[in-house]
């Protein structure tokens, strides 16, 4: 994969991603009590996520110049983007690595992490006698 922050390309070596969703077989509050207070969105993407993002520069990460081809362990000194602002006081994000400019906020600058509200009157949400079934998918 090609860094948008970085220009490089990035390969995650030995790295799984094991899911499991689950379905409730009843409607009981265990399902809302048992989610997590916080949960990841990224504001370019509009994707959500409960689990924190690996970011680019963590993990069993090496890097790769697409330019001269050479690979490193360590992370580049400058992941490049930063906020500019053109003559006529438009904001825009340039890569002092790449050379790159966009308007658009690169997708990995987006991530913010929001607290988990249940939704009121779900009936998820409620409480109710017993125990929740759940069922693995």
């Amino acid at each position: 994969m090609i860094s948008a922050k970085t220009g490089l390309v990035v390969v995650l070596v030995g790295v799984a991603a094991l899911y499991k969703f689950y379905t409730p077989t009843d409607k009981s509050s265990t399902l809302a009590h048992s989610l997590p207070e916080y949960y990841w969105y990224n504001e370019v993407t509009g994707k959500t996520q409960w689990e924190e993002p690996i970011y680019e520069y963590e993990s069993e990460t090496y890097w790769i110049d697409p330019d001269t081809g050479k690979a490193t362990w360590d992370k580049p000194e400058s992941l490049g983007w930063i906020l500019a602002e053109e003559s006529g006081g438009k904001i825009y994000y340039w890569n002092d690595v790449t050379e790159a400019s966009q308007w658009d906020k690169p997708a990995n600058l987006g991530w913010m992490k929001v607290k988990y509200e249940p939704p009121s009157g779900n009936e998820y949400a409620k409480d109710t006698e017993g125990d929740s079934d759940m069922t693995e998918l």
